[in-house]
């Protein structure tokens, strides 16, 4: 059984993406790492916390979804926003998208493809049960 897209809701600038192929959430950085030994050769674990994050989300050419997103990379206009995964039906998780850059992906010159690629880099994030 697949993923059901239609309980994750991604929203940038007040627009809010109606139809996506896929979204996939990936980390910008590690959470923690380990210092350099000391003297005695020992290490400690020190958190570095790294709000940031990169979101890919496909979406199918031609429609509303790619104008927004491909006006938005090649004016090169940054922007805010919110993803909600409410596919759980015990929580639902939301992360606050302060600042995000948007590239585009390229097009494939087969006639078949009817759909890009966004990369959408996000600064600023911070993750909350809702």
């Amino acid at each position: 059984m697949g993923v059901d897209l239609s309980k994750k809701t991604l929203i940038f600038n007040g627009y809010t993406i109606k139809e996506p192929r896929s979204i996939n959430i990936t980390p910008a950085g590690e959470g923690t790492k380990l210092s350099e030994k000391s003297l005695s050769g020992k290490r400690r674990v020190i958190k570095t916390a790294d709000p940031n994050l990169t979101i890919t989300v496909t979406v199918e050419t031609g429609t509303q979804d790619e104008l927004v997103l491909l006006t938005a990379a090649e004016a090169g206009i940054l922007g805010a926003g919110y993803f909600k995964d409410s596919s759980v039906s015990e929580y639902s998780r939301g992360i606050v998208l302060a600042e995000i850059g948007v590239n585009k992906g390229d097009l494939a010159n087969d006639g078949d493809t009817d759909q890009r690629e966004f990369t959408l880099n996000c600064a600023g994030c911070k993750e909350a049960l809702v």
